[in-house]
């Protein structure tokens, strides 16, 4: 499709130009192109074969001993993808995936929990950013995660061609690294969601907060969150009361309660009954810095140090216009519930914080899809440039497909809702563009069975939504 190869040469050319020599810029829009093809498995060799050459010798010398900045590709790929989904009040996702491995030389490998798995197994994991709007989705960076196993094993860790100075960080303060980068090179960005992994770390939370103020006085946006929480975390409701968020929401009256959708699934809306919770701005103090029962008549003790440093905190929220909020999920059949804790530098209503928790979901879309389509877990390398350079040109191409099918579900809207079609898909574009390249000579072929499978699967979402009384969304 025209979409894709408009797509492809523009980021293609702009990750080469951060490539010295010019073998290396002429090979990486080939290797992006053949990660987004229907290889059977993506490594040097089969990547190479696609590109038209006699061996794998080049693709290997990319990925591994060319000159070429990772650092500043990385940066152009988020460029690219705010030229197409730009939006201010966009969402920074974090997440982590893993891949299994069964040596111990693939850098950052260890017997540690992955979600790939759902149990501990010898295992890389990395943790990565998406940029998500209401247009669409892309991964925009990633780090891989070093455990104590290996920062304090110097040696490993040079066999790898891990860096001096990368030192041991936890995946919060990945995240918060990445989110910094992004940006500080100019993507734009109202909020950043992630799960309890991340919502769990008080530390990202604050780092997140002073961010903020910082873009506040730049007099640029500022930047909120919704991160889950546990059930056990416990939340302060007042100036010395704090409670765990399962006792909050059990505490809370019918009123307080309003259904509400996180967004279009494959069966139907996603709907819960949501809740929010204004909180105390005690919650930027530090952990456990409530007063404790125990002074003279069951008061406080150390009331006056509580009652300046309250004061301050008191007033300094309200100077800034920072909120928190505890934002409670529950499933309207089982009663099941989730948690979030969520911040931003303005009142926010619950409709909009229900619209960022929701798209956290993007970023397991966007694994899928690097997974899927364009080889993220099928990587064969082992030391740290080469997993960079690799994990690096696979966002790339997924940032193509995701980028190619926003374009052309704009031009093809209007048959879609006339035919009776779904929406484009990334799945669905790379189809074509494959199927376009082996039967070239017959548009009308492809067509006709693109439109077949896309109406069948209409037919299908149809009766799914309808089932609970909902109709589908047309974008």
């Amino acid at each position: 499709m025209a979409a894709f190869e408009r797509h492809l040469d523009d980021l293609g050319g702009r990750i080469a130009s951060c490539a010295a020599r010019p073998e290396s810029r002429e090979r990486i829009p080939k290797v992006i192109a053949a990660l987004a093809a229907d290889l059977p498995t993506k490594n040097a060799w089969t990547i190479a074969e696609h590109a038209g050459e006699g061996d794998p010798h080049g693709v290997q010398h990319l990925l591994s001993r060319a000159n070429f900045d990772e650092d500043a590709a990385r940066g152009e790929l988020a460029g690219f993808v705010a030229d197409y989904l730009a939006d201010p009040d966009a969402v920074l996702i974090g997440d982590e995936t893993g891949d299994m491995k069964k040596g111990t030389h693939t850098v950052g490998v260890q017997r540690q929990y992955t979600g790939t798995a759902g149990r501990t197994e010898n295992a890389q994991v990395a943790v990565y950013l998406a940029y998500a709007t209401r247009r669409g989705h892309a991964l925009v960076d990633r780090e891989v995660y070093l455990p104590t196993s290996w920062t304090e094993d110097r040696g490993r860790c040079e066999q790898a061609g891990v860096p001096d100075d990368v030192d041991f960080a936890t995946k919060p303060a990945l995240l918060a690294d990445m989110v910094e980068r992004a940006l500080a090179g100019g993507l734009p960005a109202g909020w950043v969601a992630g799960d309890e992994v991340y919502g769990g770390d008080p530390k990202l939370a604050r780092r997140l907060e002073a961010l903020s103020e910082q873009r506040i006085a730049a007099g640029q946006q500022g930047l909120g969150y919704v991160l889950a929480i546990s059930a056990t975390r416990k939340v302060p409701i007042t100036a010395t009361t704090s409670r765990p968020a399962s006792r909050v929401a059990a505490d809370l009256p019918s009123r307080s309660w309003q259904q509400r959708s996180a967004g279009p699934g494959a069966h139907g809306q996603r709907e819960y009954e949501w809740a929010q919770v204004d909180l105390h701005p005690r919650i930027i103090e530090k952990a456990n810095s409530a007063p404790r029962a125990g002074g003279k008549g069951g008061k406080p003790t150390h009331s006056r140090s509580w009652a300046v440093m309250l004061a301050r905190t008191a007033a300094a929220a309200r100077r800034s216009g920072h909120r928190w909020w505890l934002l409670v999920r529950r499933n309207i059949k089982t009663g099941q519930m989730a948690y979030y804790l969520a911040f931003a530098a303005r009142a926010v209503s619950l409709a909009a914080l229900v619209a960022v928790a929701g798209r956290r979901w993007a970023i397991e879309e966007s694994f899928q899809a690097s997974k899927g389509l364009t080889g993220l877990d099928e990587h064969q390398v082992r030391r740290w440039t080469s997993w960079r350079r690799w994990t690096l040109l696979v966002m790339a191409a997924h940032a193509v497909l995701a980028i190619a099918t926003l374009t052309a579900r704009a031009r093809d809207r209007e048959a879609a809702t006339r035919e009776g079609l779904i929406p484009l898909t990334c799945a669905e574009v790379r189809r074509l563009v494959i199927a376009a390249a082996r039967r070239a000579g017959d548009a009308a072929f492809t067509a006709a069975w693109s439109w077949w499978r896309r109406r069948h699967q209409h037919r299908a979402r149809t009766s799914h939504y309808a089932a609970r009384g909902q109709v589908p969304p047309s974008k």
